[in-house]
């Protein structure tokens, strides 16, 4: 008996130090796992997340991943051509051809984006973009407007009953706020949808019921490398002012405002 004890009090040691040892490598291993497979962040311009228009038809354009390389010159270049290449094809992907709409190359025209109970939702280009007064029929789903001002708007009609606004930001000069102004039918309501972002319209059905009948997405905004630039989004009763801060950014930046149409009673 006192001969085991001995044994197991000198083993002890040497038990406790593998214990140790096995629980170190598995933890250096679990370290490396998630640094290999760590998750991006939500702003990552890794993430497929065109998603305004994405959201609308269920597809997604990706994103050229920035690897943190800017000692070359001719790396960053191609990082811009690849990504600008991609999101340009997304969003020529979602155009579409509505019959019941009629893009107006007048820049100060206001945009018919919808219809209900026979009166028509009308959106305004923004005043701060000082847009050419004529722009440019590309296709048969979008109006480009030039501007002095190191900036363009592109408006087209796109799947999902909706109605974008692309604002092509190319140079520093560009204004950081652009206001599109609704001019709405008789009981119909603009107002901010609590918790998700989205400026909401909404009226009241033949029921007298009260519901949405529109809304102008989330926005986003990406440089030409796909760093994603903030935006935000602001509502009145009458308008909707997007905020983009694109003061240091790799130009062309892109920034989207997308209106929405839902079908229904009290809709088109």
């Amino acid at each position: 008996m006192k001969k085991l004890f001995v044994t197991s009090r000198y083993n002890l040691p040497l038990i406790c130090l593998l214990v140790v040892a096995v629980i170190g490598v598995a933890l250096s291993t679990k370290i490396a796992d998630s640094q290999t497979n760590e998750e991006l962040p939500p702003e990552s311009p890794a993430h497929d997340v065109f998603s305004p228009d994405s959201q609308s038809d269920g597809t997604t354009g990706s994103i050229v991943e920035d690897n943190g390389d800017s000692s070359s010159g001719d790396h960053s270049d191609e990082q811009k051509s690849e990504f600008m290449a991609e999101l340009r094809e997304h969003l020529d992907n979602n155009l579409a051809i509505r019959d019941d709409s009629e893009l107006s190359t007048i820049s100060t025209d206001l945009i018919i984006v919808g219809t209900i109970n026979g009166a028509q939702v009308k959106l305004g280009l923004p005043i701060e973009a000082q847009l050419h007064a004529t722009g440019t029929m590309r296709g048969r789903s979008e109006v480009v407007y030039e501007s002095n001002k190191d900036l363009r708007v592109e408006v087209a009609t796109i799947v999902g009953n909706g109605t974008r606004m692309i604002t092509i930001i190319d140079g520093p000069n560009a204004p950081t706020t652009y206001t599109y102004s609704l001019d709405l039918p008789e009981g119909v309501k603009l107002l901010m949808a609590d918790g998700v972002g989205n400026a909401l319209l909404a009226a009241n059905n033949v029921e007298g019921i009260e519901s949405p009948v529109g809304y102008i997405d989330i926005p986003w905004a990406y440089d030409a490398q796909g760093n994603s630039i903030p935006v935000t989004q602001t509502v009145t009763k009458t308008s909707v002012t997007l905020t983009v801060e694109h003061a240091g950014a790799s130009y062309p930046v892109y920034a989207d405002p997308t209106y929405y149409h839902i079908r229904g009673r009290a809709g088109r």
